[in-house]
């Protein structure tokens, strides 16, 4: 690491972090976000495949419906959280489907895990898209309820998309959503999110303001090419 001139972090909560852990390197270290263009992404939401029957039926439920966006590991993602309150929120009685989007190690584990817990008619892994945000346009909300994280990118995607996001508190959770304005942060814990995505499907008011400062906020940053080309090699 002597021999770099600068490190990069995505978010100020993960530069302070390293700045803590290696207060030598402090002088080098600097927060270089990640380039979301909005204008791509609400094109990339409207180019749908018809030929997708999953998606097909994702949008024509009429229940809630919520969308995971991940790599298929279950303990960093917090995959094993989604079932645990699958099953939860189907003892309680509520009308959800929850569509979880990727591929990884484990997703055979996954759908084991879904079918053990009797929640296959609520929750679905239904493999990697190329393009997901059709999808995400089109659920009540997205929920990330991983046990680590950076900055997800799908999270600032789906607060272009008007898609409010439901997080645990990864390192930079707060940076990127304002708690109860634009999404919902929870402590990262097992239990976390089956109090909030409760709340969004009994108090749909509550949701719809949500939705309302996520839909008129603008939060990609292709305005900020100039000052992040300054950031890395001034």
């Amino acid at each position: 690491m002597n021999r770099v001139d600068k490190i990069a972090f995505v978010t100020d909560a993960c530069k302070n972090d390293f700045d803590k852990t290696l207060p030598e390197m402090a002088c080098k270290s600097i927060t270089v976000p990640n380039l979301t263009d909005s204008r791509i992404i609400r094109q990339r939401a409207l180019d749908i495949d018809n030929a997708d029957n999953e998606y097909k039926s994702f949008v024509s439920s009429k229940s809630f419906k919520i969308i995971t966006v991940c790599r298929t590991t279950i303990k960093v993602k917090g995959l094993d959280r989604i079932v645990a309150c699958a099953s939860e929120l189907k003892k309680r009685g509520y009308d959800f489907l929850w569509y979880i989007i990727g591929d990884g190690e484990d997703r055979d584990a996954l759908l084991d895990m879904i079918k053990c817990n009797d929640v296959a008619d609520r929750v679905a892994s239904i493999g990697q898209r190329m393009n997901p945000h059709p999808f995400i346009s089109a659920a009540d909300v997205m929920c990330m309820p991983s046990r680590y994280e950076g900055k997800p990118m799908t999270i600032t995607e789906s607060m272009i998309l008007g898609t409010p996001p439901i997080v645990t508190e990864y390192l930079s959770a707060r940076e990127q959503i304002n708690d109860g304005v634009d999404g919902i942060v929870v402590a990262n814990e097992d239990d976390a999110i089956v109090v909030p995505l409760e709340k969004c499907m009994s108090d749909r008011e509550y949701l719809h303001q949500i939705k309302a400062h996520v839909v008129y906020g603008e939060y990609g940053n292709q305005h900020q090419v100039a000052d992040i080309e300054k950031t890395l090699f001034c």
